[in-house]
């Protein structure tokens, strides 16, 4: 799935045409739109999540070894993939750091949204992202983050100073695994 992973320049994220099957392998700014898919979201004790709308945002994911995947999903499957393409189709049902939704235009990531109902990101996973983006080059100081909900947003640089301090860190790890004791089996405290 190499195609489908973003290559940063600059700061800006530049991408394959993966949608264009007569395409050359020339990297274009990358345009989330290309992978932006409606869906509806459910609530984790069931219903529909009311929630505004975040047109253009495409689904992608964070590998454990910082690659950034984007490319458009399907829910009932097509020629390709009969079963659909999801988030965990980046590493067929591996873990991944992060996963969700951005918003990137001409080749800015311009939002970024927690909001995979698969892998369930908590605020360590998306700091882990906001550090390997900022360690791209990527600007974070203005750079708008969304809960799953998508109603609050905070700046990344403000959940990146909350987020990573030792006590914070152990604490949420804390609460993963108490959560997700199948993924986290021994977290080591710091």
């Amino acid at each position: 799935k190499e195609i489908y992973r973003l290559k940063f320049k600059g700061g800006l994220a530049h991408q394959y045409q993966w949608w264009n099957e007569k395409s050359s392998a020339a990297l274009v700014p990358a345009e989330s739109s290309r992978a932006f898919l409606r869906v509806q979201r459910h609530k984790p004790g069931g219903g529909v999540v009311c929630q505004p709308t975040f047109e253009d945002w495409g689904g992608f994911v964070m590998t454990l070894e910082r690659g950034i995947y984007m490319a458009k999903h399907t829910l009932d499957g097509d020629d390709n993939d009969p079963r659909g393409f999801y988030h965990s189709a980046y590493t067929a049902g591996g873990r991944v750091t992060m996963a969700g939704t951005m918003l990137i235009k001409r080749g800015k990531i311009v939002g970024v949204r927690a909001d995979s109902g698969h892998y369930q990101p908590t605020d360590m996973n998306m700091a882990f992202f906001l550090q390997a983006l900022g360690m791209l080059g990527v600007e974070l100081r203005s750079l708008p983050v969304w809960d799953y909900t998508g109603n609050h947003s905070v700046k990344a640089i403000e959940l990146m100073r909350g987020s990573l301090t030792w006590s914070k860190f152990n604490e949420q790890a804390r609460l993963e695994a108490q959560r997700r004791p199948q993924d986290i089996p021994n977290v080591p405290t710091v």
